[in-house]
């Protein structure tokens, strides 16, 4: 499990620039195996159960729908 999490971490993250203030977010994983996204300047948290849902949602802006694939 813990070779899983480190191959994960040095994967490129896809996630967007804050929806909210425009910095970089911090991607990781939770204790228990969760998808988080998190940017430190205004405090914003979003946490998921797959990554790309995790990718999906932090990357929605206003006036965007969603596609499926």
């Amino acid at each position: 499990m813990e070779k899983e999490l480190e191959e994960e971490s040095k994967k490129v993250s896809k996630l967007l620039p804050c929806p909210f203030c425009g910095e970089a977010p911090y991607e990781g994983r939770t204790e228990n195996g969760q998808y988080t996204a998190k940017c430190f300047n205004c405090g914003v948290v979003m946490t998921q159960d797959r990554k790309d849902k995790l990718e999906g949602h932090w990357n929605q802006r206003k006036g965007e729908t969603k596609t499926t694939e």
